[in-house]
């Protein structure tokens, strides 16, 4: 039985692909690299976010300084160019309201996630923040490992709501129920190549999966 449920924040309860895609085609733009499309975006996104740069061929010197620039420019543009995806509110005070322990699981610096649950007037909704202290998107595999020891969760009663590969990944390796929402930085295509995954394409079907 469900009594715990993670949610990924970036690309699942926060609609924020299109600015992502925006400033990674700036970046490839300023090292003179190839441009790539929003369909090869979503169907090669990938974590930890070092093997995606090394994907559009940013070079190992300049990870560290496109990785600060990506950083700078989405807390500049966030507030106008993202929003919290359909029907995130009402599931969320659903959830909350049938008495379900509700979790943020990202790959995000901890206090620049604190900071968007706030703006976006969702941070009461959860009983726990995870996320990571730099800004370069390793795994959060093992934040999420020492969250559910400290405060003795039983991996079997989790669900993990993602919307990447990686979210599956880490849900796997946790020992959580996975469900993968299909319009985030992953395409539906590449989502659907996980055998027996489950997929949701709006919020309001999270509820034929608490079992």
């Amino acid at each position: 039985m469900i009594k715990h449920i993670f949610f990924d924040f970036n690309g699942t309860l926060l609609d924020d692909v299109n600015l992502s895609f925006c400033l990674e085609k700036e970046i490839v733009a300023q090292l003179n690299l190839r441009q790539i499309t929003l369909e090869e975006y979503l169907d090669n996104f990938k974590f930890p976010i070092k093997s995606f740069y090394d994907y559009l061929g940013v070079p190992d010197d300049k990870f560290s300084e496109m990785a600060n620039y990506f950083f700078k420019h989405y807390n500049l543009r966030e507030k106008n160019e993202t929003s919290l995806s359909k029907n995130v509110v009402s599931i969320l005070k659903e959830l909350k309201d049938k008495q379900y322990k509700l979790y943020v699981l990202s790959a995000s610096e901890i206090n620049l996630l604190i900071k968007q649950l706030k703006y976006f007037q969702i941070f009461d909704y959860f009983d726990g923040v995870i996320g990571l202290n730099n800004i370069h998107a390793k795994s959060k595999i093992e934040v999420a490992e020492d969250y559910i020891k400290k405060y003795q969760i039983n991996p079997s009663e989790c669900l993990l709501i993602g919307d990447t590969l990686h979210d599956y990944q880490v849900g796997k390796t946790l020992g959580f129920k996975v469900l993968l929402y299909t319009k985030g930085h992953n395409s539906r295509k590449l989502l659907s190549s996980i055998e027996n995954v489950a997929l949701i394409d709006d919020f309001n079907e999270i509820n034929k999966f608490l079992f």
